[in-house]
């Protein structure tokens, strides 16, 4: 009886280890899941921090509008703390004036639109959206360049996407590209034709007599 006690003593010993064991190996295996489950959540949570192509041009229309109403407070929201922005000189435009310039801006807007947009993604919180913009606008009397490639930097502050950077640069057909330069050496070749022949050779003049001056010149390019 003691001899039986003592056997199934340390065979339920032996099974409690056993299984004390076993929860220890599994603890790695438990962990492991647990990382992985998180990672997945956090793939899924950069994921859906992308924003969306019809989200942002239609915060791109928005703008476009506030443009062509002038409604300068729009950008106030719109714009995000870090704004860079740059006027038609190349000069650097503070987020605080872009509000006054878009209010006393001299374009007359007749119609937009935005065609071709793709999204870039740039991590979880920013994200670029170029467009093709086409326009019948008027600025300070001169027709506004149409059509032309935009492309706006969106970053994330809080719940909201705000744009950092805009940029545009007119669309330019390499044909009329060719026919400009086309142009320009016909007119520089026909300017060398005429300033050739208002050239002045002086007549033949005695030895010791100094010879008469040219009359006119030519530019260089024209070998003369």
């Amino acid at each position: 009886m003691n001899r039986l006690l003592t056997i199934s003593l340390l065979t339920i010993a032996g099974t409690m280890m056993t299984a004390c064991g076993g929860a220890a190996d599994n603890k790695p295996v438990a962990n492991a899941n647990a990382n992985a489950a998180n990672t997945a959540n956090s793939n899924t949570a950069t994921t859906s921090a992308a924003p969306s192509t019809d989200a942002l041009v239609a915060l791109e229309n928005k703008a476009f509008d506030a443009w062509k109403n002038k409604d300068g407070k729009f950008f106030d929201g719109f714009l995000a703390a870090n704004f860079v922005g740059f006027d038609d000189h190349g000069k650097h435009v503070a987020r605080a004036d872009v509000s006054k310039m878009i209010t006393e801006d001299k374009c007359e807007v007749k119609s937009f639109s935005l065609t071709d947009p793709h999204v870039t993604p740039v991590g979880a919180n920013a994200a670029v959206l170029t467009a093709k913009a086409t326009s019948d606008a008027t600025c300070n009397g001169k027709a506004a360049p149409s059509p032309v490639i935009s492309a706006t930097v969106y970053v994330k502050e809080g719940d909201s996407w705000k744009a950092a950077y805009h940029n545009e640069n007119a669309v330019v057909d390499p044909k009329s590209l060719s026919a400009q330069k086309t142009d320009a050496t016909e007119e520089e070749a026909e300017g060398c034709g005429s300033r050739a022949r208002r050239l002045t050779v002086p007549e033949p003049r005695r030895a010791g007599d100094a010879a008469g001056p040219l009359i006119g010149t030519a530019p260089e390019s024209c070998g003369l």
